[in-house]
């Protein structure tokens, strides 16, 4: 148990912004309809300077998030916690600061411009503009901050001195969520190199009219990231797949997409090679099952 501890943490993160939603003025709308049934929004700005923070933490989330940025791993406690595996610990914490500093310039060109954009606002709502609704830029600016904090998984040693029958069935239970956890895991990265297998094959197979499927450079990039970065996630220790894994990555190791475009032969072989992945996962799916079936 103390060996999978070691192996993940937990990352809590929160990036906190200025909202510029607000609730429009229902009193001002002529309409025949009920207006207890209606809900007015309102946006206070529409700049680009505002978007492009908004588009920087949309970017970091998704890095945080388990299939898309595959950097953590499969994890339900709460919103806002990520399971880290070790391995990506030192990546993340530098990334984390990277974007911190990005995200503070992002803010001061926004606050820069934020008096002009009060005054865009005023012409563009009409009747529906408040005043109150926009604070001081300085209080504005202090609503946008980022908070992380690592966190062990755990069971505090705090416990065990002040009761010891708690401390252990607290043990004990963890050690069960993190068994489930761990089955997850291994099960969630199992389907998410079939799903690459499959959409592997769809885009090597030709349409009936026998024209190609796009193969973008970006997809292939991430199935490549997939397999790079594979043994650092796979916290569960699957070794059968873990060899899928490895004999996938040698062959697609620096494959750029063009080639794949462009090459017949190299496309029928990789589709077969990813054919035989996809079977081999399913084989290996239905012995696990035959023996939780017999266990």
């Amino acid at each position: 148990m103390k060996d999978l501890l070691r192996k993940a943490v937990c990352l809590s993160f929160t990036a906190h912004s200025w909202s510029i939603s607000r609730r429009g003025d229902l009193d001002l709308i002529e309409t025949e309809a009920d207006k207890g049934l209606l809900r007015l929004g309102k946006d206070l700005v529409a700049c680009e300077e505002y978007q492009a923070i908004t588009r920087l933490d949309q970017n970091f989330y998704s890095i945080l998030d388990w299939k898309d940025g595959q950097r953590a791993l499969p994890f339900q406690f709460k919103r806002g916690i990520y399971l880290i595996p070790a391995a990506m610990i030192s990546d993340i914490e530098t990334r984390l600061w990277e974007y911190e500093k990005e995200r503070q310039e992002r803010v001061n060109v926004f606050i820069e411009a934020y008096p002009a954009e009060i005054g865009k606002s005023a012409d563009r709502l009409k009747n529906q503009f408040r005043a109150d609704d926009y604070p001081p830029a300085y209080e504005v600016a202090r609503r946008f901050y980022i908070e992380w904090q690592w966190i062990a998984l755990d069971t505090p040693e705090v416990l065990a001195e002040m009761d010891k029958n708690l401390y252990q069935r607290e043990k004990a239970k963890a050690a069960s969520q993190w068994e489930e956890t761990i089955e997850i895991i291994k099960q969630a990265l199992r389907d998410q190199m079939r799903g690459f297998c499959g959409e592997m094959i769809d885009r090597l197979t030709p349409k009936e009219n026998g024209h190609l499927r796009q193969i973008r450079d970006s997809w292939l990039e991430k199935l490549q990231d997939f397999l790079a970065t594979f043994e650092a996630r796979d916290i569960a220790d699957d070794v059968d797949l873990r060899v899928i894994i490895a004999e996938m990555r040698e062959k697609m190791r620096g494959l750029p997409a063009e080639e794949l475009r462009s090459d017949e032969q190299l496309r029928e072989a990789i589709k077969k090679d990813f054919e035989l992945a996809r079977e081999t996962l399913d084989a290996f799916d239905r012995i696990d099952l035959l023996v939780e079936e017999v266990a």
